[in-house]
């Protein structure tokens, strides 16, 4: 199985509407892998918000209009801010049917008020435990890195500098939300808390983009990337509901998982794509999938061993924290930015010998998971 193409829109505030951006996806894709429209057997398609943004359901019904070809299987796939990793793995078991699939990830969500956006994100958490008691997600993650943090003895520090080296990422990323943009060490420490100790450089910016993505069974040119092995699991959505709230076991069972499907281990790859929606998540998921011993993430950090010409480049085009997070199309970028790396095609942001990459993904505090490899 094997990556054929990929493009992604430029992240940031968009005036292009939902269906623009994913017309130029999709375009640039096609373009990209160098086949037609007709040659895709079916589509999947990655978005969380639209029910609220656009005031629109049945996505699928809507992609023909784009493409301009009916007929053709369309599956959604909503996952919160999992979505595009979790649409890619159900595109990859596809292939055990269809032979050349199409991946599309798209959000749009400027056009609202921070309060807006904070209620319709917030409904992909539970309900009875969650959403009636009023714990919005940045609450939800501010818990855990409190907790996290005082069992590890990590601080604030910590964060700032994976919130600093991902800018740095960021600023050179042409396609990223902060691309161009200066963030200091300064500006990260100084900037205001938003749900203690989370503050507002802790925290991933709504965005508006689009990714797409086509896969197909077998390699067709030489830029073919192939598809190691892509995993998938839901687990109970109440953030809260373990004995031990800050034990992710369920990421280690996905880990494990992918890494065995693989038939690899975790020192064989090369580059990693983290889902740091707030800062935190970078130093607990490493941890997680077995890069670092618990509680030793903070010292990688420390020493610069996280950055992109170091020993284990974490998030060398910027993260979700200055690439912005637009949920659906996040985890396709993630994807799409390894393969970049593995081509050789990350300008500024490439890492050298790269030929493993690794993407992780996952929707409301690590409830919906993913996991992918991708081989040069």
């Amino acid at each position: 199985m094997f990556v054929n193409g990929s493009y992604q829109t430029k992240f940031g505030i968009r005036v292009e509407s939902l269906d623009e951006l994913m017309f130029e996806a999709i375009k640039g894709s096609l373009e990209d892998a160098n086949v037609e429209i007709q040659d895709i057997d079916v589509f999947v398609l990655s978005n969380n918000l639209a029910e609220f943004t656009e005031k629109q359901c049945n996505l699928a019904a809507v992609l023909p209009s784009l493409t301009g070809v009916g007929g053709k299987p369309v599956f959604n796939c909503e996952a919160a801010c999992g979505a595009g990793g979790t649409a890619f793995t159900k595109a990859v078991k596809l292939l055990n049917i269809y032979d050349k699939i199409m991946i599309i990830g798209a959000e749009k969500m400027s056009d609202y008020s921070t309060s807006d956006m904070l209620y319709f994100v917030g409904t992909d958490s539970d309900r009875q435990l969650e959403q009636r008691e009023g714990l919005i997600f940045p609450a939800a993650g501010a818990l855990v890195a409190d907790q996290y943090m005082k069992r590890y003895n990590i601080s604030l520090d910590d964060l700032s500098l994976i919130s600093l080296k991902n800018h740095e990422n960021g600023k050179v990323n042409p396609y990223a939300h902060f691309y161009g943009k200066e963030v200091n060490l300064e500006m990260i420490n100084n900037s205001p808390i938003l749900c203690s100790p989370l503050r507002l450089f802790d925290c991933s910016a709504n965005s508006d983009g689009a990714v797409a993505v086509i896969i197909s069974k077998k390699k067709v040119n030489k830029k073919d990337i192939k598809i190691k092995a892509s995993c998938t699991a839901n687990f109970d959505l109440a953030t809260f509901g373990s004995k031990d709230p800050i034990d992710f076991k369920q990421i280690t069972e996905v880990s494990d998982k992918t890494l065995k499907s693989a038939e690899c281990k975790i020192d064989d790859i090369d580059i990693f794509e983290i889902h740091d929606g707030f800062s935190i998540m970078e130093i607990i998921v490493p941890e997680y999938i077995g890069l670092f011993e618990k509680g030793k993430s903070k010292f990688a950090i420390r020493d610069g061993e996280t950055r992109k010409d170091s020993k284990f480049p974490i998030n060398t085009t910027g993260g979700l924290k200055a690439c912005g997070h637009p949920l659906g199309a996040s985890g396709l970028r993630q994807i799409h930015d390894i393969r970049r790396q593995l081509l050789g095609k990350a300008g500024k942001n490439q890492v050298n010998k790269v030929k493993r990459g690794l993407a992780f993904n996952f929707g409301s505090i690590f409830k919906s998971i993913s996991m992918t490899i991708l081989e040069l």
